[in-house]
Formats: C-alpha cells, structure tokens, sequence
C-alpha cells in the first residue's frame, strides 16, 4: 500500500469514527442544535381501558399536526392511530386512540386531515390496502 493510500484510509477510518461516536467535525458551530429531551411519555397510557394495557403497543411513524400541539402515531400492533396532546411540551397527555381496519403503515398531516396508510393484506402476495383520512380539527 502506498503512502497516499495508507494517508486516505487513516482519513476515511478517522471521520467514520467521528461519525459513530457523534463527534461533529464543525466543533462549537452546531452545538445548539443538540436534541434536548424534554419529556416522555408511555404509550401504553394512551390505550383505550378496553384493551389490555399489557398488549404490545409502540409508536413508530409520528406526524405533528399543523399547529404544532398534537403528535399523531401509528401503533401497527393495536392496529390503531394514536394522538398526543403536546400543548405543553414537558407534560405530555393523551388525546385519542382512533382503531383502523388493518394494521397502519405511515401517517402523515396535511390541513387538518390526517393521512394514514392501512395495509388490509393477510400476507405479502395479494396486498390491499386504504388511504384513510381522519379529521384532526
């Protein structure tokens, strides 16, 4: 290996282990752009007291509503859209639970209408699916 290739593997090995341990190569410049966490909240609080709070929930695509005060999520295991007041950021508390004909894929806010996509299939061959729209207002 030759000195200039040796010098361009230390450089690439150098910034991937920058980038895997989070260093930002622009220093100072960014750090007010840290993510900050300022609350938490469980999921499971936000089921209906008909279901099993014990069951498998999560909350995996999230979209915020226009004004910015609801989180909107899909919750594939309940088969369901979950919503989020957020009006005060540091306590959350929980808005909604909305079932869906079949198990949520991807959500997302336009206007007061949520967009959720539901896959209907009973496997990966013969898929169906809907575009539910919910009103959010």
């Amino acid at each position: 290996m030759s000195a200039s290739q040796l010098m361009s593997h230390r450089r690439l090995l150098a910034l991937s282990l920058a980038l895997a341990t989070g260093t930002t190569l622009a220093g100072p410049a960014f750090a007010d752009r840290a993510f900050n966490r300022v609350s938490t909240f469980l999921i499971a609080d936000n089921l209906p007291v008909e279901r099993d709070s014990a069951s498998v929930t999560v909350s995996e695509i999230v979209a915020a509503s226009e004004d910015g005060t609801t989180l909107i999520y899909t919750d594939s295991p309940q088969d369901a859209l979950g919503f989020i007041d957020i009006t005060s950021p540091s306590s959350p508390i929980p808005a909604g639970f909305v079932p869906l004909p079949g198990e949520p894929t991807s959500v997302a806010v336009s206007g007061g209408v949520a967009l959720v996509a539901v896959n209907e299939s009973d496997g990966f061959v013969n898929v169906a699916g809907d575009l539910v729209a919910i009103d959010i207002t």
